[in-house]
């Protein structure tokens, strides 16, 4: 029984250790953490460690007498069990967080701090809690960009007064929005609503004109129409 509780015990900080190295850099690229990161990789560690290992392993020995089938289906069944595991940890209440990225430099900050954390055996590594704490405050320093333009000008989205996102031209469900969407920290885009949103921003079919920290905007839908330019900034 202790043989099986320092397994788990060992399971349960492989996982907590991966999961805090990972975290920061899930978080910069994709705006997210996974709430539930832990309890998946505890479900699936076992999997990976007594199937799915040993069975690569086994195929590999049998490959050069044509036997590795059955060793090659074991693993599939440990990875459809893993993807199974997946697919229901992120189907849980509040299973993706979004948070805003921190900056560039305080990431590397942060990375310094986590090796330094990892080198020093004297109390001398405590001193790596000032990058990692310090790289992490640099989420506060991300300002949300007032529009988004796609590189064709044919996808915008705005932010209003409110910090709701408004699609205004272009598709909303597509990979470049779900991709803007991650970066934003939002899961949707507003409709624009003339009756709410008129002080900020107003649409007809042609054309949308935007206001934005005191400057007017004016965001083409038709490049085929006349285009009004005046009193825009």
């Amino acid at each position: 029984s202790s043989r099986i509780l320092h397994y788990a015990v060992g399971i349960l900080c492989s996982a907590l250790v991966a999961g805090l190295a990972t975290a920061p850099f899930i978080i910069y690229h994709f705006s997210q953490f996974a709430s539930y990161g832990l309890l998946a990789n505890i479900l699936a560690e076992p999997l990976v460690t007594v199937l799915i290992m040993p069975s690569a392993v086994l195929a590999i020995l049998l490959m050069p007498f044509g036997l590795d089938g059955a060793a090659f289906q074991l693993m599939q069944w440990g990875v459809a069990a893993i993807i199974g595991i997946s697919h229901w940890v992120g189907s849980l209440p509040q299973a993706h967080l979004y948070i805003a990225p921190p900056t560039p430099w305080g990431l590397g900050i942060l990375a310094f701090g986590g090796v330094w954390l990892c080198l020093w055996q004297s109390w001398l590594r405590w001193f790596g809690m000032f990058g990692v704490i310090g790289g992490l405050l640099t989420i506060l320093l991300f300002v949300s960009p007032d529009i988004l333009v796609s590189g064709k000008g044919n996808q915008v989205t705005f932010n209003t007064p409110d910090h709701s996102w408004i699609w205004v031209i272009g598709r909303s469900q597509n990979f470049e929005s779900e991709q803007w969407m991650e970066r934003l920290g939002i899961s949707e885009y507003k409709k624009f609503r003339p009756e709410i949103h008129s002080d900020s921003l107003t649409c007809d079919k042609q054309s949308c004109r935007a206001l934005i920290k005191n400057k007017k905007i004016l965001l083409i839908k038709d490049p085929s129409a006349p285009k009004d330019c005046s009193n825009v900034d």
